[in-house]
């Protein structure tokens, strides 16, 4: 199954699909391949989609990145040893942050656009921030990305559902939800072999 790039994809869907009212989906195909994307990179995470900042923090708060989808890691560093920064409720964040002569962070939450640290930083220390952000998604003129190279499969199955639910065929629905399902249990797979093993890519599923 050649799926390299967008067009391919394109061209899969309306083969797979192949019924009456195939005009109709074609107009609707883009839509259902952005559909698709914006599923798949909820539900998704891989090495890829990481990135890793030093937050800025003032009075025990830092701005949430704006292309962050989850938080994977918080550490602190104060030039000599690292700890985790755990996630916690507010309440405990800001209990903590009451706390005087306590070496901080070591606690956070996200509140109204913001991280919130409790104890505040002490004086030397820094905050890293390891995160999940999404992946550029193909389109006419970007014809591929990470997920067509190593996970085509997931783009059309999910595309796939996306036109069953359009035309109400929800037995194809499931057949396709099931598609997806396996192949997202193989990426999984596939990412926690890559993860143990240090690899920097995995294999296309």
């Amino acid at each position: 199954m050649a799926l390299a790039n967008y067009t391919d994809i394109v061209g899969k869907i309306g083969e797979w699909l192949n019924r009456e009212g195939a005009n109709d989906l074609a107009t609707n195909t883009a839509d259902f391949i952005d559909l698709a994307q914006r599923r798949i990179q909820r539900e998704v995470r891989v090495p890829p989609m990481e990135a890793l900042t030093t937050l800025t923090l003032v009075g025990g708060r830092a701005p949430i990145p704006s292309e962050m989808l989850d938080v994977k890691e918080m550490v602190a560093f104060d030039g000599s040893s690292a700890w985790d920064i755990s996630r916690s409720t507010y309440s405990q964040v800001r209990n903590k942050r009451l706390k005087t002569g306590a070496k901080g962070p070591s606690l956070f939450d996200t509140v109204a656009g913001n991280f919130e640290f409790g104890p505040e930083p002490s004086a030397g220390v820094s905050v890293d921030l390891v995160y999940y952000q999404e992946l550029d998604f193909i389109t006419v003129n970007n014809g591929t990305n990470w997920f067509v190279t190593y996970a085509p499969e997931l783009i059309l199955y999910a595309s796939l559902i996306e036109a069953s639910v359009f035309i109400k065929d929800f037995e194809q629905e499931k057949t396709y939800q099931q598609k997806y399902n396996e192949a997202l249990k193989r990426l999984m797979i596939q990412k926690q072999k890559a993860e143990w093993s240090g690899r920097l890519h995995i294999n296309r599923v």
